[in-house]
C-alpha cells in the first residue's frame, strides 16, 4: 500500500508523492479505497454483470502545482466478471442488505498503469486498474453491518445517542465464547446485544448454546432481538434497552 500524505497548494508535499508514486508505478500494486454510496455499488453491480468496465466517480489526485495529475480507478472487462462473482458471492442478499442511507467501503488491488504521451508537448497519462476487489457495507457513521437488521438498530443506537461497540471477533468480546453483534458500553455493567435473524439448524444451535451462557453468567446483561420473528419495535417493547 502506498500512503501518500495530504497536500496543499504551496507546499512541496505534493512533488514529493509525485515522485514517489513513480517509484512505484511498475514495481507494486497499490491498493485502492473508497466509500460509495449504496445506490453506486448496486449500479456498479449492474455494469460488472454486463461485462463492461466501472471507473468510480473520485479519482486519486497526486502531485503538485505544477505537476499535479488525477489517477483514474476502474474495473476493465477482462477482470469484470470475476470481481462481480466474488462481490456478489461476499454479499448474496447485498441489495436488500444496502438501504437507509448505507454505504459501501471498497477495497481494490490495483495496478498503477501509464500511458505514453504521444509528444513531449502532452503529458503521460497515468491510470488503474482493478484487479481484485473486497467490500463491507457501513452505516452512515462508518460501522460495518452483516444484515439489514444489524443496519436498522445500529441505526436506532446512533439515533438514541449511545455508545456502543461493534466486535469484529470473539477476542474483543466480553467472553470469548461469545460474539455478540453490539456492546452497550454507556451502562454498568455493559450489554451485549444479540440480533438474531436466521432459522438454519446450525444457527439455531449455536443461538441455543449462547442463550444458555447469557442466561447462567449474564443475567440482566445482555438484551436479544429475534428479527426473524418480531420487529425492532415489539423487541423494544417485549425488553426495554438498559438506561445509561
Amino acid at each position: 500500500m502506498l500512503l501518500l500524505p495530504h497536500f496543499s497548494d504551496d507546499d512541496k508535499q505534493g512533488g514529493r508523492n509525485w515522485y514517489a508514486l513513480k517509484n512505484a508505478i511498475n514495481k507494486h500494486y497499490v491498493i485502492y479505497i473508497d466509500i460509495i454510496d449504496g445506490d453506486e455499488y448496486k449500479s456498479m453491480l449492474v455494469t460488472l454483470a454486463a461485462k463492461q468496465p466501472y471507473v468510480f466517480s473520485h479519482s486519486t489526485k497526486i502531485g503538485g502545482t505544477t505537476n499535479r495529475f488525477k489517477v483514474k480507478v476502474g474495473v476493465y472487462k477482462e477482470e469484470a466478471m470475476d470481481i462481480y462473482n466474488n462481490l456478489t458471492h461476499q454479499f448474496p442478499n447485498f441489495s436488500s442488505q444496502v438501504k437507509d442511507n448505507a454505504k459501501v467501503v471498497v477495497f481494490g488491488r490495483a495496478e498503477v498503469c501509464v500511458m505514453k504521451a504521444d509528444s513531449k508537448e502532452q503529458s503521460d497519462t497515468y491510470y488503474s486498474k482493478v484487479r481484485s476487489m473486497v467490500a463491507m457495507p457501513v452505516t452512515s457513521q462508518l460501522i460495518p453491518f452483516e444484515s439489514s437488521y444489524e443496519h436498522q438498530l445500529a441505526n436506532h443506537l446512533v439515533n438514541a445517542g449511545r455508545h456502543y461497540e461493534k466486535p469484529f471477533s470473539s477476542e474483543a468480546s466480553i467472553d470469548d465464547r461469545l460474539f455478540p453483534d453490539f456492546i452497550l458500553q454507556d451502562c454498568s455493567p455493559p450489554v451485549m446485544i444479540e440480533v438474531y435473524g436466521m432459522n438454519t439448524e446450525v444457527y439455531l444451535a449455536r443461538k441455543k448454546e449462547k442463550r444458555a451462557i447469557y442466561a447462567a453468567e449474564y443475567p440482566g446483561q445482555y438484551w436479544e432481538w429475534h428479527a426473524d420473528r418480531e420487529t425492532l419495535q415489539d423487541a423494544l417493547q417485549r425488553q426495554q434497552l438498559p438506561a445509561p
